[in-house]
């Protein structure tokens, strides 16, 4: 099973479809291809009999609709595209499981925003289009069925500036070009206030799918934001506390969902701050993600816009620390550094800790890397220590994984691969390990590499496996802040 999943109108029903589509002509499937549209379905009673229609079966039997689609896919090997899910997911999770299951020879092409969460399940997820692509899309779809005319020639910055505020979804910029024979560029980007009412005005059998909000996945947080639909401070500071969870626990699809919609609406109603809030933790996402060049764009747009209104707490510390973050990976560390030295300096002036110890996280990567092991040591065991007194989950792995390559380096790589394994238990409960990213990645697999090579492999899984308290702290070490081995080791919290 594959799930395209994405934001709404980022192009996923259509990916889809294009890919069933080349799967048919190529007939890869011996029993065909068949679209399973359930986006207008809304009571679960109904979902098996709407894939029993979808299938064009027909029985006169007693049978009960899921008795008669197991029966029929049992030894056949179709491939099912099920498209518009966002309604009764759990149901439709549930049919999905029994069936593939059951059918061996039966394959799955899902769409829809988030993925079903099922055994075996591939997600490919869509994101969207980068500022120039959307604005060659705007361009060419403008042109379209004008012979001879270019409705955007003239209007580059507006039309840029157009396809910005539409985030780069591409159902949005296509509706936005087909109304260029009554508005202009300009017309349409000062429109924009109600944009979607805009661009859907006048249109007709848009599929519910595409009239949706997210509120889904983060059940503490439903209340809020299902409340009403206004855009006061409250809904909008808990659209970017969720961005911010799913960017945490590796679920870009979530995020930029909840951190888009906190953006518009947050230029909308003039919440400057909330915009500010919205872009930092987009930026947070494309640094996990790897885009650092996209990540320290965000970062500085965000930090520009703290500025500009005053704000000052330990979430706009943690801004700069990200933007030093991006600056290190982009290989330069040196403005790195002079960022995070800054942000300690004030840390240290506001008895601010949690901020202060990514900041010494950077330091400590930069010292790594300036061939400096014991300072790098120093940096991570203070900041190890400062992680645990926060139980923040996410500081301590990234801690230990950098840590455990410097021990490697200075030549104890059992103790190395002991910390990989205290690393590896913290992980699932943070989400997905190291954001799928190679940047944060990095250290995890240059030690892994070094330790296997200096113990063996056989060695380095005895002494991983351990996953037990480091040494250092064991033996109530520097930077622990304790002692007693039973509140300062990893391994004794887990």
């Amino acid at each position: 099973m594959v799930t395209v999943t994405g934001v709404g109108k980022v192009g996923k029903t259509r990916i889809a479809l294009r890919a069933a589509a080349a799967a048919a002509e190529q007939e890869r499937y011996c029993d065909g291809v068949r679209l399973v549209e359930l986006s207008a379905l809304n009571d679960p009673g109904l979902l098996d009999h709407a894939v029993v229609e979808a299938l064009g079966l027909t029985d006169h039997t007693a049978r009960p609709p899921r008795r008669l689609l197991l029966d029929h896919l049992a030894e056949r090997q179709p491939l099912l595209v099920i498209d518009g899910f966002e309604q009764l997911v759990d149901s439709r999770a549930e049919l999905l499981r029994e069936l593939l299951r059951a059918c061996p020879g039966l394959r799955v092409l899902a769409a829809g925003r988030l993925p079903l969460r099922i055994d075996g399940e591939q997600v490919f997820t869509l994101a969207p289009m980068c500022d120039e692509d959307a604005l060659r899309l705007f361009t060419e779809r403008a042109a379209g069925g004008r012979a001879g005319e270019r409705p955007a020639e003239g209007h580059e910055a507006a039309a840029a500036e157009l396809c910005r505020r539409l985030d780069g979804i591409p159902l949005a910029l296509e509706l936005a070009s087909g109304r260029l024979g009554t508005l202009s560029v300009e017309q349409l980007l000062h429109r924009l206030d109600d944009c979607f009412r805009l661009l859907t005005g006048g249109g007709r059998g848009a599929l519910p799918r595409h009239c949706g909000r997210l509120a889904e996945g983060r059940h503490w947080l439903a209340q809020v934001l299902d409340a009403e639909s206004g855009h006061d401070s409250s809904r909008l500071k808990a659209l970017w506390v969720l961005g911010h969870v799913a960017v945490l626990q590796g679920d870009a699809v979530a995020a930029i969902a909840a951190l888009q919609e906190c953006r518009e609406e947050a230029e909308l109603c003039g919440d400057p701050v909330a915009a500010a809030y919205a872009v930092h933790r987009t930026g947070c996402l494309a640094l996990v993600t790897d885009d650092m060049p996209r990540a320290e764009e965000l970062l500085r747009e965000a930090l520009a816009g703290y500025d500009e209104v005053g704000e000052l707490n330990s979430n706009v510390l943690m801004g700069q620390v990200e933007m030093a973050m991006a600056v290190g990976y982009r290989g330069r560390l040196e403005e790195a550094v002079s960022v995070c030295e800054q942000v300690v300096e004030i840390c240290e002036d506001h008895g601010e800790r949690w901020a202060r110890a990514y900041a010494l996280y950077v330091l400590a990567y930069a010292a790594w890397y300036g061939g400096d092991p014991e300072r790098t040591q120093g940096l991570l065991r203070e900041t190890l220590a400062v992680n645990h007194a926060f139980h923040d989950l996410v500081g301590t792995v990234l801690t230990l994984e950098m840590l455990a390559l410097v021990e490697v380096g200075v030549g104890d790589p059992a103790e190395a691969a002991v910390l990989q394994g205290a690393a590896e238990r913290i992980w699932p409960s943070v989400g997905l390990p190291l954001f799928g990213s190679a940047y944060f990645y990095a250290a995890h697999v240059l030690c892994e590499e070094r330790t296997r090579e200096r113990l063996g492999d056989a060695a380095y899984e005895e002494h991983r496996r351990l996953g037990a308290p480091p040494r250092h702290e064991r033996r109530g070490g520097p930077g622990t802040g304790s002692s007693d081995p039973r509140r300062a080791g990893v391994g004794a919290r887990m």
